[in-house]
């Protein structure tokens, strides 16, 4: 009986975890939530420009006076 010819080997192991279930959760590359939100805050402190309100004067009470 002949022998069988075999495939040619392939230059190294297959990838057993190529159609793993748990691995087709994945999906498109997006922003994520908190970096939109991030991003948000981001911006509304450039449209809202630092003001400095003057800090009032602090009543220093000693023994009740």
């Amino acid at each position: 009986m002949a022998k069988k010819k075999r495939p040619p080997r392939l230059s190294g192991p297959r990838n057993t975890l190529h159609n793993h279930p748990l691995l087709r959760k994945g999906g498109q590359h997006q922003t994520s939530t908190k970096a939109k939100r991030r991003l948000d805050k981001v911006n509304l402190k450039r449209e809202w420009p630092q003001v400095k309100t003057p800090s009032l004067p602090v009543a220093i009470f000693v023994d009740g006076h």
